[in-house]
């Protein structure tokens, strides 16, 4: 057994590719989905730990499934760029960013791809004076620090760090809480866009649209909306509610295959001169 051969996708012709595509999407899609009833569970019982653990990892499991989604959106040539987008399936960063997205309302291309960058770097500045102390990545941070207990280096020196303290007896758990990732997912499988069939109509609608930067959202938009005209003229469309096809419309996001999620390096000692030649405005 190889793990991790996601890569290996990209030598299927494109008949195989949507029929092993849609079975990956089915078990993915059904894995978050009972990680967060398991976390519903937890939460009700008090555990606090549990609970953020397996809504982490339900939150992965959705990013996984709109990777998946783009790898079929995007065009296959050329090749480089589709195996890239494969790759982002095991990359934590690129999974943390595809969830945080979902959150985004950019007007253009070249706007998701700024407030993207903002969650990209290594380390950055914040406080009180927005420069005070300096923070590891916060996609990376917020994914560890729910699994792992680690031993860190802090401006105040070295302190361990672990998950439990964030749970407090004196404070309920929010139960309830959307994870927009999956309630995206969750709207596409509805509608039967994550089927073998549905994975083709999504080809035909999308991978002849190349998105630029100044590409603006209503056309996005237009093409969520075709898509399940397609999928209806096809007879694929399956039975949803409004909220469903409102939800795909307008919350299904850009095409990310082409902008950059890699880790933008950047040197403490460039942070710590900018600490040093703060001043008060």
């Amino acid at each position: 057994m190889r793990p991790k051969a996601i890569k290996d996708l990209s030598r299927l012709t494109d008949r195989d590719l949507f029929k092993s595509v849609a079975e990956g999407l089915s078990l993915i899609l059904e894995n978050a989905q009972h990680l967060r009833e398991d976390s519903e569970k937890l939460a009700a019982d008090g555990r606090f730990s549990g609970y953020q653990v397996l809504r982490t990892v339900a939150e992965e499991e959705a990013s996984k499934f709109l990777i998946l989604i783009d790898a079929i959106r995007c065009p296959r040539t050329p090749a480089d760029r589709w195996s890239g987008q494969l790759e982002r399936f095991h990359n934590h960063v690129s999974k943390g960013l595809y969830s945080w997205a979902c959150n985004c309302r950019p007007a253009t291309f070249g706007r998701l791809q700024e407030y993207l960058n903002l969650k990209r770097q290594e380390f950055y500045l914040d406080g009180p004076n927005d420069v005070d102390w300096i923070f590891r990545n916060d996609i990376l941070q917020r994914r560890e620090e729910a699994l792992y207990v680690d031993y860190v280096e802090t401006d105040e020196g070295h302190v361990w760090l672990d998950p439990s303290r964030y749970s407090r007896s004196d404070r309920p758990i929010s139960r309830g809480l959307v994870l927009p990732g999956l309630m995206i997912s969750e709207a596409l499988a509805s509608v039967g866009a994550s089927s073998a069939e549905g994975l083709a109509v999504l080809a035909d609608v999308w991978r002849a649209t190349s998105p630029s930067f100044d590409l603006h959202w209503d056309v996005i938009r237009d093409l969520n909306g075709e898509t399940l005209i397609q999928l209806e003229k096809r007879g694929l469309l399956r039975e949803t509610s409004h909220e469903v096809r409102e939800r795909i419309l307008d919350r299904w996001q850009f095409p990310m295959y082409d902008l950059d999620l890699s880790l933008v390096k950047v040197k403490k000692e460039e942070l710590r001169e900018m600490q040093r030649n703060w001043y008060p405005s």
